[in-house]
């Protein structure tokens, strides 16, 4: 399991309900239509520092991803939100996970 971590911030006209709404379309219609992919979790901290966190089968999912996201008419209007050069990710191979 790889766990995906994208730090991002949005632009200022974007209101948070509307960025949560773009995200969940985008999660709909994209991610989760993708082989390999897990779960996806969005949160904001007191900043106004956007992240998610993902979680992927294998490495090679999460890069076939990566690469048809930069593509995909149905992430263009996330990728729209985002304040360019503000997009952190990190990749990191699980060690544990615990669920109650």
């Amino acid at each position: 399991m790889i766990t995906e971590l994208v730090q991002m911030r949005i632009r200022e006209d974007i209101g948070d309900e509307t960025f949560i709404s773009v995200v969940d379309a985008m999660e709909r219609g994209f991610h989760m239509k993708l082989e390999g992919c897990v779960d996806s979790e969005l949160f904001k901290d007191d900043n106004g520092l956007w992240q998610m966190i993902m979680h992927w089968e294998s490495k090679e999912a999460l890069k076939k991803a990566s690469g048809l996201m930069m593509r995909s008419e149905s992430t263009l209007d996330f990728r729209n939100c985002l304040i360019p050069g503000s997009v952190r990710i990190s990749f990191f191979d699980q060690a544990g996970a615990w669920r109650r």
